[in-house]
């Protein structure tokens, strides 16, 4: 009886030990997937002769990707969005991974600092003037009008002139960034001309709502409100 006893109880711990929860056999499952899908990791670091930050936020947010294959999500602990490269570097299992962007249909992060969500989804098949984009697009609105923020980011060469001793050495990374709109996937230009144009039938509302609130479209965030109630217009007719 005592043998059978202390057998049980030199049992026990290695039972609780062999013990998976849930939560790990989906972490498992998530490195896994991700791991056929990911690369090494590239350094930020460029070199010397690099000048600029080729990410979207330099800042490990967390957050959620969507891959194109079988369409699945996974909630990550850090992402952040390498414009340069066109990738996601990834917090997996506490390893750093680099994703090729062309793979993620959509990603999602919580800013650490602000807790301002932000949303983004693969430029691929949206076209302006014709051109299909590549990258992603930030959402800024969802409705009768969608608007993204697009940035994009090219490596310029040195331009250092020795006999007028001026420019620079260095590559430096250069960053544009500008509002597009829809609706569907043609993209175009967002601007108050534009505007003006968009909402021409509802124009007087407009006015009056832009009258009261005080509101600029020269800034972005008073022409994003102004958007967002447009499209309310919009839902109501429907």
């Amino acid at each position: 009886m005592k043998s059978t006893l202390i057998v049980l109880l030199c049992w026990l711990p290695l039972g609780a030990v062999c013990q998976i929860s849930n939560e790990d056999l989906k972490t498992i499952s998530m490195v896994r997937d991700l791991e056929r899908e990911s690369r090494p990791f590239r350094s930020a670091n460029l070199g010397p002769q690099v000048v600029g930050d080729p990410y979207y936020d330099k800042n490990w947010n967390p957050g959620r990707i969507t891959l194109f294959r079988e369409e699945k999500t996974y909630k990550l602990k850090g992402i952040k969005y390498d414009m340069l490269n066109n990738g996601l570097d990834v917090m997996i299992d506490n390893n750093i991974k680099s994703l090729d962007g062309t793979l993620v249909k959509s990603f999602d992060y919580t800013d650490s600092l602000t807790s301002l969500p932000h949303s983004f989804v693969n430029g691929k098949d949206f076209i302006v003037d014709g051109t299909p984009l590549s990258g992603f697009l930030e959402v800024l609105c969802w409705g009768k009008l969608d608007v993204y923020s697009y940035t994009q980011t090219t490596l310029l060469r040195p331009n250092y002139n020795t006999a007028m001793q001026s420019g620079s050495e260095n590559y430096t990374i250069s960053k544009k960034k500008s509002m597009l709109y829809g609706p569907g996937k043609e993209l175009r230009a967002l601007n108050k001309k534009e505007l003006t144009k968009i909402w021409a039938e509802k124009e007087s509302e407009m006015k009056e709502f832009q009258k009261i609130n005080k509101l600029s479209l020269g800034k972005e965030r008073d022409l994003l409100l102004m958007v967002d109630y447009f499209n309310t217009l919009g839902a109501a007719e429907n």
